[in-house]
This record gives structure tokens, sequence and C-alpha cells, in this order.
């Protein structure tokens, strides 16, 4: 009897953890609309949001998806969401992250190298209204439990994404400048569906490799 006691007791932690670590992965979904959500609630009248992006790369004639871009006379919020369950612990400058569910540990890539990219692809476009402009990154976790990330202040939760936002009252853009720059991210928006759809597919497929 005790032996069938330890058996279900391993195959519930097992179940556990699987479940952890897959819905953390298929509810990506909705934490970015519970990021949108939040950035719902700015002042449309200094803050223009825009949620999913997808940008074309000048650099590398390729494309980028963005979770979010705030566009304020502030500067440019770009933000990346990961809606990763567990503790997360790591450097700014590591490579991969570790995350703790219960007993077990996995590496998630660095997720602020991955906005690095976002920035630099917002910076080609934008350029010509103005080339030092203030890119703010951030990289926000809604679920996660516990979050420990040294070397930086661009990483935190989702709830506190607001605050962080507004914390940045000093005017660094002119306000006809935050208009140009709001055109040109929605006129280079991607929004053709099959485009989007296989960008999906080649972003799965070099996972998978």
């Amino acid at each position: 009897m005790l032996f069938w006691f330890i058996i279900i007791v391993v195959l519930i932690g097992i179940v556990k953890v699987w479940y952890e670590l897959n819905y953390s992965r298929i509810k990506g979904e909705f934490g970015e609309r519970f990021i949108a959500g939040k950035l719902s609630r700015l002042d449309p009248n200094h803050y223009k949001v825009f949620n999913n992006l997808l940008l074309p790369c000048r650099s590398n004639s390729t494309m980028t998806q963005i979770d979010h871009v705030v566009v304020s006379s502030y500067g440019i919020f770009c933000i990346e969401t990961k809606n990763y369950n567990g503790w997360i612990f790591g450097d700014a400058k590591q490579e991969y992250w570790t995350r703790v569910i219960y007993r077990y540990k996995d590496r998630i890539r660095n997720p602020m190298w991955q906005n690095y990219g976002h920035i630099k692809a917002i910076q080609d476009l934008v350029r010509n209204v103005n080339p030092n402009i203030l890119i703010i990154p951030f990289v926000a976790f809604p679920s996660t439990e516990k979050l420990k990330i040294s070397g930086t202040n661009c990483v935190g939760r989702g709830k506190d994404l607001i605050d962080k936002i507004e914390s940045y009252k000093r005017e660094v853009i002119t306000d006809i400048e935050r208009d140009k720059i709001f055109t040109i991210l929605e006129n280079a928006n991607i929004k053709d569906e099959e485009v989007r759809k296989q960008h999906i597919r080649n972003i799965r497929a070099l996972k998978n490799n």
C-alpha cells in the first residue's frame, strides 16, 4: 500500500511540473493581453500604444515581432512580455537565466538580448526623425512568483509596468516628433495575416533547430 502511495505522489509531482512548464508556454498570448490591458490605462493624450507589432529589419532584411511599444514625449518604451511561472534568477549580462518550478530547474534565454534586436529595428525606422531617440527597454513577467535579476532595472513584474513608464517625467521628444514616430511605426507595421503566420512558422522552425 505504501509503495503505491509513493508512486501516486511521484506521478502527481511529475504531472504538476509538466503542467507548469507547458502551461507557461501556451499562455504567452494571455500574458500579452494582460500587459496590453495595463497599457490601455495610460493617458492617451501623452502615450500612444502599439501591441503585437511586426516590423521590417532594414539591417538584415528580416522581420521582428515586438509585443508592445509605447510612444510618448518621455521616450519610446519597447516591452517584451514573458509569461513564465516559477522563480526566475539571472544577471543582465548572462545569455541564459534559470527558472525554478518546485524542484525542477531549466534555462531560458535572456529576453533582454531579444529586446535589443527590437530596439535596433525601431531605431532604424525612426532615425530620420531623431537619431538620438531615447528607447527604454523593459521585460515584463506577468505571472512569475519570484524574480531576481541583477545588473538592470529594466526587468520587472507586469503589475509594476505602469509605474515604471510613468516614472519618466522629463520630455525628450517634441509632440511633433512623437506623432511622426507613431505614424512611421503604424505604417511600417506588417498587418498581412499570411505574412504574420509565416513569420511565426519561421520562428518555431528556428527554435526547433
